[in-house]
Formats: structure tokens, sequence, C-alpha cells
């Protein structure tokens, strides 16, 4: 699944109402905006951290000649 950049705020929010609403966690309502940077940040680190892997996949495939399509 693609997690697009622009919509991670508008999950991490759903993410932390479902979580909230649940029970599961409890945030402070002055407290939520920064929740919400928290949770996207996070996010956000790992799909850099993912195109980072792909990335170095790629150049590990083309160096040693190996097939894309087999990965």
């Amino acid at each position: 699944m693609k997690i697009y950049m622009k919509l991670i705020p508008s999950i991490a929010q759903d993410i932390l109402r479902a979580l909230s609403k649940n029970g599961d966690i409890e945030i402070k309502d002055n407290m939520m905006d920064e929740a919400i940077l928290d949770v996207s940040k996070v996010f956000r680190d790992y799909l850099e951290e993912e195109e980072e892997l792909n990335q170095e996949a790629m150049i590990f495939i083309q160096k040693n000649n190996l097939a894309s399509k087999d990965f």
C-alpha cells in the first residue's frame, strides 16, 4: 500500500482519534496537535528509510546484473 506524504497528517490524526476513542491511549486536548506531529514524523521517517533501502537494493541489483523481476 502506498502512503502519500501529503496524507500523513490526516492518517496520523485518524489513528490517534481511533486509539483515543477506544481508550487505548489518552491525549490531552491541548496536546493533540503535538501528538499528530509525532506520529506523522514516525511515518515520514519510515517512508524515507524505505525509499533509501529501495534505492540501495536497485543499485545492488544493477551492480550484480540481477533481474529486478526476481525480487
